[in-house]
């Protein structure tokens, strides 16, 4: 049985190994000696590893956090809005893609590594713009675009990161901040050309 207690340190643990050596250090061997406990007490309370990341991930990395009050933030207007959720969306890839790298290998759903409730990052985010109310029913149902803007937003962040991991000069540009902006420009472009 969990105990509330153990997990925190397990998860203290995995993280101060994340911050200090990165992925290489984060067996679950090495996590429950940085915990002071057992292997089978990281299993006792996270099922498996892919479970341990799914936490570590979701409850330890503050660029996950900041991106959650960035998804859930229902004032912000669209354009800034859609910036920030580009940015912190590259931010959070940036630093869980080593993470659910050393999971492909496992039959892990790794849709489900950024976890947001019951909800993906995608349908956390098509959500949020369900609640902003920027599509009708008229043409093309509204849940679906919902959904298509959300994987081209975070589709590009994803695409950002992974040329900031892999190739510099792959990348989109080196400038988050200006992909930032001429994506938010694009897609508004498109939100105005969409039927309504």
């Amino acid at each position: 049985m969990a105990r509330p207690r153990v997990r925190e340190k397990i998860l203290d643990a995995a993280h101060r190994l994340l911050n200090q050596e990165r992925t290489a250090a984060l067996t679950t061997r090495n996590i429950a000696l940085e915990a002071g406990t057992t292997e089978a007490s990281v299993f006792n309370n996270f099922t498996d590893k892919s479970g341990l990341f799914r936490a570590l991930i979701n409850e330890r990395l503050v660029v996950v956090q900041q991106l959650v009050k960035v998804i859930e933030d229902d004032v912000m207007p669209i354009e800034t809005w859609l910036a920030e959720v580009y940015l912190s969306a590259r931010a959070s890839y940036l630093e869980v893609m080593p993470l659910a790298a050393t999971l492909l290998k496992k039959n892990t759903d790794l849709h489900r590594i950024l976890q947001f409730g019951p909800l993906t990052l995608n349908q956390a985010v098509a959500a949020s713009l369900a609640r902003r109310g920027l599509f009708s029913h008229k043409g093309k149902d509204s849940t679906e675009q919902e959904a298509d803007f959300a994987a081209i937003v975070l589709g590009t962040a994803m695409h950002g990161a992974v040329g900031e991991v892999f190739d510099r000069s792959a990348s989109i540009s080196h400038a988050p901040n200006d992909d930032a902006r001429r994506i938010t420009q694009m897609l508004l472009t498109l939100l105005v050309k969409t039927p309504r």
